[in-house]
């Protein structure tokens, strides 16, 4: 049985245009957290020369003369729609890893099956997607590459057409190897994934590790990265933003680090996990030079992990309150999660009440499930009132949440 990677399309950009089929065939741009940096792009927009990555105030002229469509990140919208691409994707595989929010690797080993199954996601969920099917994960991200080149949207590398394939694919391009082993793999001599298949597995293993053989042994066609459909716990769970504006007041700075433990604590307890080690985190502005620039951080144990919001907000906000002084102009903060232990796994306390664990494990039980349905029907309001929130992320081009608000479903005129 053959590896197979569906890849969504210009991901960010087809959900945009889910709702708004006015976009199609139109340039589009989606922009980062705080309408910072451009972060996908549509067909139309690549071939104006609009680089990924780019700032927005940089390329702003450029994409209003040129009639540009820009869109600010719609993260939830992405999500759902990411969840409904995944649910159709594993209708048809037994086995299935997803990889990424826009990618998944599963089993599949016909072109007609993928070419089917790649109809079948666009009409169920608009999202358009490309397929690639190969004998390991890596020929298969090669696959999938060699997919959104051509007209089909999928492509099978066969057994005999590998090393033609990877004769034509620059060491950058391989899905693994980043910047530094790129040059460390051209000051060796090899130059092209082909080269690379080719390698001596001494070298190869004393130059670049298990990592790097593992690399190599995929090109060969040998599976080193097998099909996981139950990956490992994070190790670690953190979560950061820019302020929309900066914040000088801690009542702002105490509102934004209950938001991100809430996230946190809720991914904790997404991977079944629990937490003793806290970690909290302020910015200023790097981009004002001739204001005074520092970072702050602390960080704390708690006697026992735990996985209860509250608990972790109230111990989150006394570590950050002596980093904090009034009237330095902050631009960001963060909090971290590590020591994650599995749930199932933890220990008692004698000198926790046994009835009040049972009760704060059923709230949050309530919370989530809540959540899954509308991400704003509750929340803690140590986070600060919603819609209130001057610090928030800006977002001056996002679109509707269509999917996961009621208040903001599509309305159709008969």
């Amino acid at each position: 049985m053959n590896i197979a990677l569906a890849d969504c399309n210009s991901f960010f950009v087809s959900c945009e245009r889910v709702f708004r089929p006015e976009l199609r065939y139109r340039p589009v741009v989606v922009l980062s957290s705080n309408d910072g940096c451009i972060v996908a792009r549509s067909k139309e927009a690549k071939k104006l020369g609009i680089p990924m990555g780019a700032p927005y105030f940089k390329y702003k002229d450029i994409l209003q003369k040129h009639g540009v469509i820009v869109a600010s990140s719609n993260f939830p919208l992405y999500a759902d729609l990411s969840s409904r691409v995944m649910e159709v994707l594993a209708e048809a595989s037994p086995l299935i890893q997803i990889y990424s929010i826009d990618e998944a690797f599963f089993t599949l080993d016909r072109l007609e099956e993928a070419d089917a199954l790649r109809k079948k996601v666009l009409r169920w969920t608009g999202i358009p997607v490309s397929i690639g099917i190969a004998a390991t994960k890596t020929l298969a991200k090669v696959a999938s590459h060699l997919a959104k080149e051509g007209e089909e949207g999928v492509c099978k590398i066969e057994k005999h057409e590998e090393e033609k394939i990877l004769s034509k694919l620059p060491v950058e391009e391989i899905w693994g190897v980043g910047r530094n082993t790129s040059k460390h793999l051209r000051a060796l001599g090899i130059s092209s994934a082909l080269d690379f298949r080719r390698m001596d597995e001494t070298l190869c293993r004393r130059e670049f590790g298990v990592m790097g053989l593992r690399m190599m042994l995929e090109l060969r066609g040998e599976i080193a990265f097998p099909l996981d459909e139950d990956p490992e716990p994070q190790k670690g769970i953190s979560s950061s933003r820019s302020f929309g504006k900066e914040v000088t007041c801690w009542e702002d700075m105490s509102e934004a680090i209950a938001m991100h433990v809430a996230k946190s604590a809720e991914k904790l307890r997404e991977q079944g996990s629990e937490t003793n080690f806290l970690q909290v985190y302020l910015l200023t502005n790097r981009f004002h030079p001739e204001k005074a620039q520092f970072s702050r951080v602390g960080s704390a144990y708690l006697p026992v992990p735990t996985d209860f919001t509250p608990r972790l907000i109230e111990k989150a906000r006394e570590i950050a309150k002596p980093l904090f002084f009034e009237n330095v102009p902050y631009k960001k903060c963060g909090v971290f999660f590590g020591n994650l232990t599995q749930k199932s796994h933890s220990q008692a306390d004698l000198f926790i009440c046994q009835a009040r664990k049972e009760k704060e494990e059923k709230l949050m039980e309530l919370l989530d499930l809540v959540r899954v349905k509308d991400k704003q029907a509750l929340y803690f309001l140590s986070e600060g009132v919603k819609g209130k929130q001057d610090w928030r992320m800006k977002r001056n081009h996002v679109s509707p949440l269509y999917t996961t608000s009621w208040d903001e479903l599509l309305h159709i005129q008969i």
